[in-house]
């Protein structure tokens, strides 16, 4: 009995090594890596007390994050007020996890104290593949007026050494800064003169300049109720 349950066993392995090599392994496909855009908020400024009128010009701010594992590159955004487009800006790309915070210029508020709605759309051409499509909005209404007081945030900058020959290497800090009211949400550095605020969104970091001139450190930062403040270092390479 032994015997020929050996037989079988043996048998049955040799017809699976015969069939073997018809055999196909499937595995289930991996999900690829994407970014995924989002508007993380939309606010109006200027937003101190009573500056905010009917009729009065504003801008208006947004915060874009990359909330997906790998960048996005090339993406548009679209800013609509009241259903009509008044704004379209280029971006050349975001790192997973940054965020871009951008305020446009040059919007004069209706004369009226009704609320208003401003509605911003990132990727609005759909060019990016993103991890989720249907995130890529957000609308909020605002009125003219009734804004409460708040403070705005202290920004305390830290730069060594501030001149040099190059290559430079500066350290710049602003983890010291605070928010009387609330807590700072977003730093905006432009560490080269080009007016971009998105080159490094984090409250320290350490860059080198490799060309003599004289540039000028600037930094924006925004505290919950999306009042800022900004200050700036200059730097002399030679």
């Amino acid at each position: 009995m032994l015997r020929a349950l050996i037989i079988v066993i043996s048998l049955l392995g040799v017809l699976l090594l015969m069939v073997g090599c018809d055999l196909e392994i499937y595995s289930l496909p991996k999900k690829p890596k994407l970014p995924d855009l989002i508007v993380k908020d939309i606010w109006i400024e200027p937003v101190e007390p009573g500056a905010f009128s009917p009729g009065d010009t504003v801008e208006v701010c947004q915060t874009t994050l990359n909330i997906g594992e790998i960048p996005a590159r090339d993406f548009l955004i679209r800013i609509y007020f009241d259903g009509k487009l008044i704004l379209n800006d280029e971006r050349r790309g975001l790192a997973p996890g940054d965020y871009i915070t951008r305020c446009f210029p040059r919007l004069t508020w209706p004369s009226d104290t009704n609320y208003h709605t401003i509605k911003v759309v990132v990727d609005a051409t759909g060019k990016v593949k993103e991890s989720n499509e249907a995130n890529n909005k957000l609308s909020k209404e605002f009125r003219a007026g009734g804004i409460e007081h708040n403070q705005p945030p202290i920004i305390i900058l830290e730069v060594h050494p501030i001149e040099g020959p190059a290559p430079l290497t500066v350290k710049v800090s602003a983890a010291k800064s605070y928010d009387p009211d609330g807590e700072i949400v977003a730093y905006c550095w432009d560490i080269i003169g080009d007016d971009e605020c998105e080159d490094f969104p984090f409250p320290s970091f350490t860059y080198t300049y490799y060309k003599p001139g004289i540039y000028q450190i600037t930094l924006t930062v925004w505290d919950t109720d999306h009042l800022k403040s900004k200050a700036f270092v200059t730097i002399t390479v030679w």
